[in-house]
């Protein structure tokens, strides 16, 4: 199921800084991409912090916020207490403007939620002699929820601050919608916790209402409204460190044993894991998992932390004067629920097999390259054995484990590599077969003219070269091809040449003899080249090669043979090679960044795998198909409206089919009705401006047809949203009745 924060399809290069700075173990590795567990995930958006490819992404409500502003749904604003850090440069009144510009009725500070919060942790405490953990952050809920259930009656059972505030204007101002504007992404989480669901119905990072401002041109200091919010004092600074002991009348104390202040992963992590094992006991642990609210991974701002504090602290020296108001607080209680994926852990059996697959053969723990992203090998072997990370070497085990998906693979190999030339540019039936088991959805001609040469490939052993947008699935196509061949019972290695150190790249391809170099492992090291033996080498991002192994990698095409790292001895090779790149090889080899004789030894066979905004077939297909499985999974009945569906078949799926199955499951999961509308979609797919330009936008140099087409579509889908019949559309587009109903079929609008 996918949740609040996930990976966008393609932008994972396998840098595994997610999966070194997780701090609960969220993150899965599947075919190479880092995809984020939500049963495990605490949202606290520590991988965003830390993806230097930008390949997180946040599930965001942009696109419900703006269209239920334009409906003039009255939506009462609520910032957070760190708003002044996030806007540096402006007022508290500037801020206030800009967003009743935007269309909120009322403009609230959480702060005034903050101070309820701190009234009822005040009463609370004095009726527990048990120690207490602030409930504030959500992330802190979440991590004791998810991996410290032990600690749940610890858990202080007050709402936090935004729920405070949501349920305070919802009772004093009737059906009003709240919206949460602040620099957390837990809270998007927290909106959808049955304990506290209906009293906060958007959450907008910092970033994501700042970009709906410059929408609309106010970005910039402009006119200043009135707060609508009684004035409040010390609960302003809650965002600090100590600023809720602040907010309760306590002045924190660096020698108070019953006041704990905690910030940061590593100092809540410690906190809760001394609390489990009873080594301290203080009255009540104040934790919040970033360094301060200030630091939060929504925040949308460059100035540093110190920067950040001070702006908070001016806030509140500007407004301390302020008496806090008297107000009659709604109900504030909540509770909390064991919510823990436990993971299996293996024998050491089970550990030194995985290590074998991988040719380490030391102990374990004394092995540390970082490259994957654990602490040492036999931390990666666990998490192999978790199924949280992947080595591609490792089909016997995998087939041990009953992976029932690679055993009906392997037992039909024989038949599929046997298969003949099938009529027209349709695969054959067994690879449809093949195909259907392993949950491939094609439906495009192009695509299958793709497998119909991909079957035909496979049946000799030539050098394959597979080109295409990242996403489009050229690994599958190279997992087909391998197979499909007579090497389908060898192994299938894959080596992303762009997500391997280039310091380490020579040595993991082609291995090191005993001594090669400082650290190598004693009795040296067969490279993944020689792991392929009798099987496929895929080499993806093959284009991420440097020069001076591109020299090796051809000797070893031209002769199949090798030379490790520090030795003289040749090894002969028994393999096949496919490639893939999604750039332009030929004209880097212009450029001199790729050889020209490499490039002609890979590409002996060019296969290209159009993209998903070619195959509008395989967009529709692919569409129920992901539907289909989420109903069944979750014993829903939930459909995508008709006018939803045009926007989506006529959005360009930069990221193609894994993109597309990351906004459907994200719509499947977060919509409550039972019906997808085009307000639910994301705000990239609902607004994008070249779609509503009034001129056309010509971006790159198309073929004339596919423009021509594309402008049809573009056309075609404004007309239908604003008529009903295809009479009117075709009156206003100045073409016959029939000709709409034709182009409307042909570009697959017309569906329910």
């Amino acid at each position: 199921m996918g949740g609040i924060v996930n990976t966008a399809t393609g932008r994972c290069r396998q840098c595994y800084s997610c999966v070194r700075n997780c701090p609960v173990k969220a993150i899965r590795i599947n075919k190479g991409q880092a995809e984020v567990i939500a049963e495990r995930c605490i949202s606290c958006g520590m991988c965003l912090a830390f993806c230097s490819q930008g390949a997180k992404q946040v599930a965001g409500s942009q696109a419900a916020v703006l269209a239920a502003l334009k409906e003039h749904q009255e939506m009462v604003a609520c910032l957070a207490p760190s708003f002044p850090a996030a806007f540096p440069g402006w007022t508290a009144g500037q801020v206030a403007g800009a967003l009743k510009k935007l269309g909120f009725a009322r403009v609230w500070e959480v702060a005034v939620g903050a101070l309820l919060v701190a009234r009822e942790y005040q009463r609370v405490l004095k009726q527990r002699n048990t120690p207490a953990i602030s409930t504030a952050c959500y992330a802190v809920v979440n991590l004791v929820e998810r991996h410290f259930p032990s600690l749940i009656p610890y858990l202080l059972p007050v709402v936090s601050p935004s729920i405070a505030l949501g349920r305070l204007l919802k009772k004093h101002l009737g059906p009003v919608k709240v919206a949460f504007i602040g620099p957390c992404i837990a809270k998007k989480e927290e909106i959808l916790d049955p304990e506290v669901a209906g009293a906060v119905d958007y959450v907008l990072t910092f970033a994501e209402i700042k970009e709906l401002l410059a929408v609309e041109h106010l970005e910039h200091p402009g006119v200043a409204a009135a707060l609508d919010s009684p004035p409040v004092a010390i609960s302003r600074l809650f965002p600090l460190p100590g600023g809720l002991s602040r907010s309760m009348g306590v002045i924190p104390d660096i020698a108070d044993q019953d006041l704990l202040l905690v910030e940061g992963k590593e100092g809540v992590l410690a906190a809760l894991e001394g609390l489990a094992r009873g080594e301290i006991r203080p009255r009540l642990i104040d934790a919040l998992f970033c360094e301060g609210c200030v630091m939060g991974p929504g925040m949308g701002v460059v100035v540093n932390q110190v920067k950040r504090k001070e702006l908070v602290a001016a806030y509140y020296h500007r407004c301390q004067e302020a008496r806090e108001p008297e107000i009659l607080a709604p109900d504030l209680a909540r509770s909390f629920h064991n919510k823990q994926s436990s993971l299996p852990l293996p024998g050491e059996e089970d550990i030194k097999r995985i290590l074998r697959l991988t040719n380490k053969f030391t102990p374990a723990d004394e092995l540390n390259c970082g490259a994957c992203g654990y602490h040492s090998c036999r931390e990666k072997a666990i998490a192999v054995y978790q199924g949280l990370a992947e080595i591609d070497m490792c089909l016997p085990y995998l087939l041990e484990q009953k992976s029932d998906l690679l055993s009906r693979a392997a037992s039909n190999l024989m038949h599929f590599v046997n298969l003949y030339k099938s009529p027209g540019d349709r695969p054959g039936p067994g690879v449809m077969e093949l195909l259907q088991e392993r949950n491939i959805i094609v439906a495009s001609p192009r695509m299958l003219r793709v497998l119909y040469l991909a079957e035909r490939v496979a049946r000799v052993d030539s050098t394959v070269l597979i080109l295409g947008e990242s996403g489009v699935g050229k690994e599958v196509v190279a997992r087909l091809i391998h197979a499909l061949s007579e090497r389908g019972k060898g192994p299938f290695v894959k080596i992303n040449c762009g997500a391997i150190p280039e310091n380490l790249l020579e040595s993991e391809l082609f291995g090191y003899e005993r001594g090669a170099f400082t650290g190598a492992n004693r009795e040296g090291k067969m490279g993944q080249l020689e792991l392929g033996e009798g099987g496929t080498v895929f080499l993806d991002e093959i284009a991420e090669l440097p020069l001076k192994l591109q020299v090796k990698l051809l000797q070893v095409l031209q002769e199949q043979r090798l030379v490790r790292v520090g030795g003289i001895r040749e090894i002969k090779l028994n393999i096949r090679i496919i490639s893939a790149t999604n750039k332009n090889l030929l004209q880097m080899v212009r450029e001199g960044t790729f050889r020209e004789d490499l490039y002609y030894r890979l590409n002996v066979i060019p296969l290209t795998i159009p993209p998903l905004r070619e195959r509008p077939e395989d967009i529709e297909a692919l569409i129920d198909h992901f539907m289909d499985r989420l109903n069944r999974r979750y014993k829903q009945e939930k459909r995508i409206s008709r006018r939803a569906r045009r926007y989506l078949l006529a959005y360009p799926w930069p990221g193609n089919v894994r993109e597309l199955h990351n906004v459907i499951e994200q719509l499947f999961v977060l919509v409550e009705g039972t019906e997808i509308l085009p307000e639910h979609l994301p705000y990239y797919i609902r607004d994008d401006p070249a779609r509503y330009s009034s001129h056309m936008l010509v971006k790159d140099i198309i073929p004339m047809k596919e423009a021509i087409e594309e402008v049809e579509k573009q056309l075609l889908l404004k007309a239908l949203e604003k008529y009903r019949s295809t009479y009117q559309v075709a009156e206003k587009l100045g073409v016959n009745q029939s000709t709409v109903v034709r182009k409307i079929k042909k570009y697959g609008l017309e569906h329910q």
